[in-house]
């Protein structure tokens, strides 16, 4: 996808360029279970000062798996997948998921889901971009009925280590309620036959050389032996 920074209409949303392309028979070995995938996952030494993990509702905070009644909902239904876990969107042999909160209302995020063969994953990267570019303008409600506005553009390039360097790809994503915004600078690798999505979202576009250093650090994590 093309990166950009702002348009001239002033919205700060590009549109989102040509998909980028995961090869079908890249080398690597899928990580099977999602213990083992979960290993792979940012932790908070990975993170900038000032980030904790989120506690998981359900295992961590013994809440109720299947809470009251959600009023959420996405117009068009499709674009409810908009930064969806992996696992969400497609049918992987294994899938973890990390979140991690920090000051001033900010987050980050990662998911990864392994697939059976290199092929598999490259299926998944693509739907993951369609679902992005069919998804440029869209509306909806939070769980408390509250009304969201959506803007998915293009995101800033983000320097990948390797040789050959994984593909990837990047976005942004604008969401207006009640007068605030909130900005989701997300990154998608394909390692072989794993997928991994990095979302770092904020009252503010997020850094890019901050958002290079976890994409460094979560692909790093998934090539260790």
């Amino acid at each position: 996808m093309a990166a950009g920074c702002g348009d001239d209409d002033g919205t700060g949303a590009e549109p989102i360029g040509a998909p980028v392309t995961a090869n079908p028979e890249a080398p690597g070995t899928p990580i099977l279970g999602d213990d083992a995938l979960a290993a792979t996952l940012l932790d908070v030494a990975d993170l900038p000062p000032g980030f904790v993990a989120q506690p998981d509702p359900v295992a961590d905070l013994g809440l109720d798996p299947e809470p009251g009644p959600d009023d959420s909902r996405t117009d068009p239904a499709q674009c409810g997948d908009v930064l969806a876990p992996l696992d969400r969107q497609s049918d992987p042999e294994s899938a973890a998921a990390r979140a991690f909160t920090g000051p001033g209302f900010t987050s980050i995020d990662q998911d990864s889901a392994s697939y059976g063969d290199s092929a598999a994953a490259a299926d998944a990267f693509a739907a993951v971009q369609r679902t992005l570019a069919e998804c440029s303008e869209y509306s909806g409600t939070d769980a408390d009925g509250y009304s969201i506005e959506y803007r998915v553009g293009a995101g800033e390039d983000v320097a990948v280590p390797g040789d050959p360097a994984p593909p990837s790809a990047t976005v942004r994503v604008e969401s207006t309620s009640e007068g605030i915004t909130l900005y989701s600078d997300a990154v998608l690798v394909a390692v072989g036959p794993t997928l991994t999505q990095v979302v770092v979202t904020g009252t503010e576009p997020a850094d890019s050389g901050e958002v290079t250093d976890l994409v460094d650090a979560a692909v790093a994590r998934l090539d260790a032996p």
